[in-house]
């Protein structure tokens, strides 16, 4: 990382980087060391510098052409590169002249200006990018959180579901007997416990229950209507038999 210019990235994508197969490990080893001249002395991927400094940072030998050597570096040009991609190719041909004969490959103070492209996206100070990560992964939790808590309150203040009904008449599924299971709603009323809405639901999936385990709708409704039973249990003479055969076994 180049938080506080203290470190310079080298991405473990160099080895199959397509920029650096050809290059020479001189060449790997000056762009790193350029990387961390940026890093330490230069602002937002450019560094300004003489030739004699580029030579003597990279440790270019004398007898090689320093800005050739630059030049060879992966994703790495020079400022009035820049400058020369910027303009239209019509301007370009009326200016080249004029601009060739007034500057050398120096500008005025004898310097150059070196550029490592896409710096800010690789090598920019991480230290507040992650704490925003961080804050934004913290937020996106709470927001979860709070759409779970909200769903659950709905759920939890949810209004009972109303039993089919055709007018004020009840549909009942086909296996309940509509004159037992009358009687049973009828002595939930007289014993001053009437079923609601939820409730009936309720009813019907235990009467469902039992008589999926073998026991009749019919005689488990008449059962609670004759002992003035608030719910509904599997026949009682069913679970002595039961208990009678366990014993006999």
């Amino acid at each position: 990382m180049a938080d506080q210019k203290r470190w310079f990235k080298v991405w473990v994508s160099i080895a199959t980087d397509p920029s650096f197969l050809d290059c020479t490990l001189s060449d790997i080893g000056r762009w790193v060391l350029l990387g961390s001249w940026i890093a330490e002395h230069g602002k937002k991927g450019k560094i300004v510098a003489s030739l004699n400094a580029f030579r003597h940072r990279l440790k270019i030998d004398n007898g090689d052409d320093t800005k050739n050597v630059i030049s060879r570096l992966p994703n790495v040009y020079f400022g009035d590169d820049e400058n020369d991609n910027s303009r239209d190719d019509e301007n370009d041909n009326s200016r080249d002249d004029e601009n060739d004969n007034s500057r050398d490959d120096e500008n005025d103070n004898g310097k150059i200006t070196v550029i490592i492209k896409n710096w800010a996206k690789y090598q920019m100070d991480s230290t507040g990018y992650e704490r925003l990560k961080r804050w934004r992964k913290k937020q996106m939790i709470t927001v979860q959180e709070n759409i779970r808590e909200e769903k659950r309150r709905k759920e939890k203040n949810k209004p009972p579901i109303s039993p089919l009904k055709r007018g004020n008449i009840l549909l009942l599924p086909d296996w309940v007997n509509r004159e037992a299971w009358d009687g049973f709603v009828e002595m939930r009323k007289k014993i001053k416990k009437p079923l609601t809405d939820r409730a009936m639901n309720l009813a019907l999936k235990d009467l469902e229950k039992l008589r999926l385990e073998g026991h009749n709708p019919i005689e488990v409704l008449n059962q609670s209507t004759k002992n003035c039973w608030q719910g509904l249990f599997p026949i009682k003479e069913q679970i002595n038999t039961k208990k009678h055969t366990e014993v006999v076994l």
